[in-house]
């Protein structure tokens, strides 16, 4: 039954209250509203496993906006000169460093909200095909570090090798609202990231990373 806020009551089956489950929470319990125990006591929540807040993206409505963006800052990198981009290791997408300097450059030139897109393997034809979900997610600014890490390594469906933090051969991570970006080719110049945007944002990144000395 839907309570108020777009959350589910959910109930015994002696009619007794049980919880609220969230919908945006992966059905997990949200409160602490238990049945009394038989002398009116108050049952503690049960343990739970909580997974990530952040989900891959399931509507390709969704995906296929963000992963033309993702294709056009591909594009752009081939004929940006060298000197203009800053670059890093790809495979820095999976440490807590790069994700907080992701984090970061979100708030200070956008609405702190990011999405990362993968865009080798294909992600219409071997991700969707295989696990009916897209190779993608959005980061907002309320999800917590350990939010991102899991739905970074999640299994897309009895395929662990397969999730983003592994098998991602190009991908990128973009702002919601902003004018930078992050393209990673792990098979171009021994996995060589860049990062490219406007002079401020340039200016803010190499203040709190340590990027590779740029190629002449």
């Amino acid at each position: 039954m839907l309570s108020e806020g777009g959350k589910i009551d959910i109930f015994t089956k002696d009619g007794n209250r049980y919880g609220v489950r969230d919908q945006l929470n992966h059905g997990q319990p949200t409160t602490d509203h238990f049945p009394a125990g038989s002398k009116g006591e108050t049952v503690k929540n049960p343990p739970v496993q909580l997974m990530s807040n952040i989900d891959y993206i399931n509507d390709r409505e969704i995906f296929t906006p963000l992963w033309q963006r993702a294709r056009e800052c591909m594009e752009r990198v081939s004929f940006t000169p060298a000197l203009e981009v800053l670059h890093y290791d790809s495979s820095n997408l999976g440490t807590q460093i790069f994700h907080d300097l992701i984090r970061n450059i979100a708030a200070f030139n956008g609405t702190g909200d990011f999405a990362v897109v993968v865009l080798n393997p294909d992600p219409f034809n071997y991700f969707n095909l295989h696990f009916g979900k897209y190779p993608g997610f959005i980061v907002e600014a309320q999800h917590t570090n350990d939010d991102f890490f899991e739905i970074l390594m999640r299994d897309p469906g009895d395929s662990p090798a397969d999730a983003i933090g592994f098998y991602s051969e190009q991908y990128a991570v973009l702002p919601i609202l902003g004018e930078w970006f992050f393209y990673a080719d792990r098979g171009r110049d021994g996995g060589t990231g860049v990062l490219g945007g406007p002079p401020d944002v340039m200016q803010f990144a190499q203040q709190r990373f340590g990027f590779y000395e740029n190629p002449v």
